[in-house]
């Protein structure tokens, strides 16, 4: 009985390291994100003020927002909507139950099928973007060069949706592995490029 009771009171002490390892692992995970995301947002508030500093309250500087805020549209559909509260749970499950190489081939799947649906949506969008603009940016369209401009800065953003849709598969993917610091961190490295080519 004594080997018994000695073997109960290891495995005792097993999970409760384990136990303890996950709540610092948690801690540790969320003092990441927290920490990244902030800076972020410190980033972005530079960004933004490094922009309006550059272009001005004018109209060149509503078609630079409108630009930027058609792609972002989407994207809360495609990277950060429906598609990854869809994908997650999904690629999780998948990992958990049947192995790592189902769950690669689960996450190549919607990595394509992700990506033959931006790519056609942003050929169409850049397409059709006059009519679109009519709507969306419709005020100055008796300003033909404006309007021609908004029209050319979106056809350029546009693209940005297939490369953020992609990253947020990516994420995802990191994510359900425990791996938090890149995709927390992702968003850093945009502002930066942002603000050297500003």
């Amino acid at each position: 009985t004594q080997p018994n009771w000695r073997w109960r009171a290891l495995q005792r002490r097993v999970r409760h390291a384990r136990r303890q390892g996950n709540h610092l692992s948690l801690a540790r995970n969320t003092l990441v994100q927290t920490s990244f995301t902030l800076l972020s947002r410190i980033l972005g508030y530079a960004r933004d003020r490094a922009i309006s500093n550059i272009i001005g309250a004018n109209a060149i500087g509503d078609a630079f927002a409108t630009a930027q805020m058609f792609p972002n549209l989407f994207r809360r559909i495609f990277a950060e909507g429906a598609f990854t509260q869809a994908f997650v749970p999904v690629y999780a499950r998948t990992q958990k139950e049947q192995g790592e190489d189902t769950a690669a081939g689960v996450a190549s799947q919607s990595l394509s099928v992700l990506l033959l649906a931006t790519v056609a949506l942003t050929i169409l969008a850049q397409i059709a973007m006059p009519w679109i603009m009519l709507v969306i940016h419709g005020g100055y369209a008796n300003q033909p060069d404006i309007f021609a401009y908004a029209i050319l800065l979106t056809q350029i953003t546009m693209p940005y949706l297939v490369g953020m849709s992609a990253a947020a598969l990516f994420a995802g993917v990191l994510n359900t592995a425990g791996r938090f610091a890149l995709s927390a961190a992702a968003p850093i490295f945009l502002n930066l490029c942002i603000l050297v080519a500003i």
